[in-house]
């Protein structure tokens, strides 16, 4: 009854935040109409961006799907450097700091994966596209920015026109295409922690209006800011990484186009995983101090990557267009872990990876100027990856040591073909739909070997005997994705939109599975699948001066893929998945951009997120039976039911409001200024399921400041920039380890950090 009473209270203070922020809705923009024709005239308008969700190029604000784009002025604006420093700017997307380079615990309307990147069985729940191109895995999604036109966060099933694992969502990257000038740029950074970041552009036109080309670098480096109190170490938290792209445009008719990109990349860190609050055994290895870590051993990673695609368009005379993305990728991936968290000899584990994938599109898009219009077009996807893993146990843990190396080998292969359309009954009505039919099909095989007699006796993998594990039956998944809607233009400003939109994340394979005992109840789980009801409104007032868009969600979740720790499986516990067999998420979210003066412009984005799981049951508590949480099913069996509870990484409440103003001095000289406010409510730990006191992180504030120079007749500038002002100092990960002794560890977000910048035009 208190749970009830509980979930009930929740829904009125759902039902009130909705109410309010639609009151404040209307009435800013009854306010805003009312000005209107004065401001009409005014020459600081919002700006047009034009973005390519539907696979055409169309206005943001004629797009009846809730999407954020995040423009080329943005990032430089923000000064920012990867997709996580502008994640606040798109509502109810969450993009914590995560322990290594491959890692993206990315949460979209509440709703995350949670994918390590040693776990190639898993696939993420959002996809990311470079220039339309799928990049797969979610190491692609924290990439350096570099040369980029602008992002386009699409929130919400995109599996019609951007295919398999986009149910939560999609982000497509797109890249600045040569021009037919000469460019150049040179932009250097300096901060604390020995931070230092240079980038080069040159866009270089090689043959009049038919061939040019484009090169950018990116090199960075930073010292840690974790210091190892074993040995004195405080290079924690460091990295350094280099990336360069070329982008080449072949123009040889007025009909047909040809862009051949390559990228390069290159990222090594020391990482800060996680420290502990409570001694996990006899030895020192714990204290109240942030940013500090006990370990006799080193954590380490490296990834590199190569890419390269080659998009075709061809204009037809009848107004048709035909589009071919070709691309192919290989990544691979090394890292060094002291598993244990101790200065001890007792867990320690080397990951390598390489995978290569290779896809192609082929689609035709009718002329848009009709009744009706339509793409379609067909998809194949296929992805390698080889896996190995290899554990050494010390004297510390079993008293013996030994080791064992598994070795994993995964293929995905898919197939898929699609139609989205549009048609209009009249000027403001129309309605638009679309399906989307994949075939994929997953094997996996797996084999441990080296296995020394005493390790494998106490651990039990494979019952200490050498070989392949049993063959395993492949994942087969079929699915058909659809969306339709209706889209109103009420006037030439403002559009009223409704729809409804499913989509699958195909099955996976548990490769942390260890012994042949947990093969059957382990291994697999099954794929997702969601169907999402989405209302909304985009609106511009004053005369474009201010522009707000809003949108309203309900989505429901069927066996949701959910990781979480069980210390009672593997020789010291795991992390397992399973399937959540009903989840729910409903908020809102408001969107913008108001043009207060001709030199000052205020934004904002607010997000308001409740998911829950409706029916999950069996999950594993990481304190085992003395954890919390027993007091759900009233059953002592280290495990709860978390049916009501809320899924981890989503907030219910996320803003982040941004004013960015412009000082004239006279002679065209100014200075300029950005102030970025964030609140994040609190929630639950990537893990934390079971919704233990261990698995909370608690809500902060955060502030950015960046203040510049901007000399009116020259071609460079400066900046001072201060990201984390007031050095707010939350954890971002908090979990309970009953793993090579039992401990309360938690990693905390990155702390202040400032510096300096300097850009110069040729």
């Amino acid at each position: 009854m208190p749970k009830q009473k509980d979930r009930q209270g929740k829904i009125m203070n759902y039902k009130i935040k909705m109410l309010a922020v639609a009151v404040g809705c209307v009435t800013a923009m009854s306010a805003a109409q009312a000005q209107q024709s004065n401001a009409a005239s005014s020459e600081w308008l919002v700006e047009e961006i034009l973005v390519t969700a539907t696979k055409r190029a169309q206005s943001v604000q004629d797009v009846p799907i809730a999407i954020t784009a995040i423009t080329a002025g943005d990032i430089i604006a923000t000064g920012s450097q990867s997709m996580q420093d502008v994640a606040s700017l798109v509502p109810n997307f969450e993009f914590p700091t995560s322990r290594g380079p491959g890692e993206a615990d990315i949460a979209i309307r509440g709703i995350s994966s949670n994918i390590p990147f040693f776990s190639p069985g898993f696939d993420s729940g959002f996809g990311v596209y470079l220039d339309g191109v799928y990049l797969g895995r979610q190491d692609a999604a924290n990439a350096d920015l570099g040369e980029v036109e602008r992002l386009e966060v699409l929130r919400g099933p995109q599996g019609t026109l951007f295919g398999k694992n986009t149910i939560a969502g999609a982000v497509n990257i797109v890249t600045k295409k040569p021009g037919e000038e000469f460019e150049a740029n040179l932009k250097a950074d300096l901060g604390n922690y020995d931070y230092r970041r240079a980038r080069a552009m040159v866009n270089v036109p090689l043959i009049e209006d038919i061939l040019s080309a484009r090169f950018s670098a990116t090199t960075a480096s930073r010292g840690g800011y974790v210091t190892n109190l074993f040995n004195n170490d405080d290079d924690y938290g460091s990295y350094d990484k280099w990336g360069a792209r070329a982008n080449i445009a072949y123009t040889p008719t007025d009909t047909s186009r040809f862009y051949l990109s390559f990228d390069a990349s290159d990222y090594e860190d020391k990482r800060y995983i996680l420290e502990n609050l409570e001694d996990a055994g006899t030895e020192v290895s714990s204290d109240d101090q942030k940013y500090t870590i006990y370990l006799n051993g080193v954590d380490e990673a490296g990834t590199s990557g190569f890419g390269t695609s080659l998009t075709y368009e061809q204009d037809f005379a009848n107004g048709y267009t035909l589009t071919s993305l070709t691309g192919f990728r290989d990544n691979s991936a090394d890292s060094v872990w002291d598993d244990d968290l101790r200065p001890v000899v007792g867990f320690d584990r080397i990951d390598s990876m390489d995978q290569t994938q290779f896809t192609q599109e082929l689609r035709i898009a009718s002329p848009a100027d009709g009744k009706f219009d339509y793409v379609a077009g067909l998809y194949y996807f296929d992805y390698e990856n080889n896996y190995e893993y290899e554990a050494y146990v010390g004297v510390d843990w079993f008293g013996l040591p030994g080791s064992v190396l598994f070795d994993h080998h995964l293929e995905s292969e898919s197939y898929a073909a699609f139609v989205h359309s549009n048609y209009r009954f009249n000027d403001q009505l129309s309605m638009y739909a679309g399906a989307r039919y994949t075939d994929e099909t997953k094997s996996f095989s797996k084999s441990a070997t080296g296995i020394d007699p005493a390790f494998g006796y106490i651990s039990g993998i494979l019952g200490n005997i050498e070989g392949q594990y049993p063959d395993l039956e492949d994942i087969n998944n079929e699915n058909v994705s659809w969306t339709a809607g209706l889209k109103f233009a009420a006037s030439d400003d403002l559009m009223l939109y409704a729809g409804i939109a499913t989509g699958f994340k195909s099955g996976g394979f548990n490769v942390a599975v260890e012994k042949l005992s947990e093969l059957d109840t382990n291994l697999t789980v099954d794929p997702e699948e969601t169907t999402s009801y989405e209302l909304g409104m985009k609106s511009s007032w004053m005369g474009n001066r201010l522009v707000a868009n809003v949108s309203l969600f309900y989505i429901d979740y069927t066996d949701l893929q959910v990781q979480s720790w069980d210390p009672t499986l593997g020789t010291g516990g795991l992390s397992i998945w399973s399937n959540a067999a009903k989840v729910e998420s409903k908020g809102l979210e408001l969107e913008t951009v108001f043009h207060a003066t001709e030199n000052l412009k205020i934004s904002a984005a607010l997000g308001y997120t409740d998911a829950t799981y409706k029916d999950f049951t069996g999950v594993a508590l990481p304190r085992g039976n003395d954890s919390f949480g027993d007091d759900n099913d009233g059953v002592i069996d280290a495990k709860t039911d978390a049916s009501g509870n809320r899924v981890p990484i989503a907030p219910e409440l996320n803003l982040t409001v941004v004013a960015d103003h412009r000082y004239l001095l006279g002679g065209g000289n100014a200075l300029v200024t950005r102030i970025e406010y964030t609140h994040k409510g609190d929630r639950y730990s990537d893990q934390g399921s079971a919704n233990t006191p261990d698995d909370l992180l608690p809500s902060f504030n955060m502030m950015n400041l960046r203040l510049g120079y901007r000399p009116g007749n020259a071609d460079w500038s400066i900046d001072l920039w201060a990201r984390n002002l007031t050095d707010t100092q939350k954890a971002e990960e908090s979990r309970y380890f009953n793993f090579v002794g039992k401990r309360l560890a938690k990693r905390y977000m990155e702390p202040r950090t400032y510096g300096l910048s300097v850009s110069y035009d040729f």
